[in-house]
């Protein structure tokens, strides 16, 4: 994650799902969808915790909060 003002690293997020092909934010709610070979992960910005990913099998799990 890149600081947009001043073009630094802010954190580094790390799933361990092989390759990222795409990522999409949602401005209004500060979420972040990435999919991986091996899955989907859907982390809230602020906190960097996943919301919601799924596994290569297609479960789903969404973290209560």
């Amino acid at each position: 994650m890149w600081q947009s003002s001043t073009y630094r690293a802010e954190t580094t997020l790390n799933y361990g799902m092989e390759l990222a092909w795409t990522s999409s934010a949602t401005k209004e709610a500060n979420k972040l969808a990435i999919c991986f070979d091996d899955g989907y992960v859907e982390t809230e910005i602020a906190s960097g915790d996943p919301v919601a990913s799924m596994d290569i099998t297609g479960k789903i799990f969404f973290a209560k909060i």
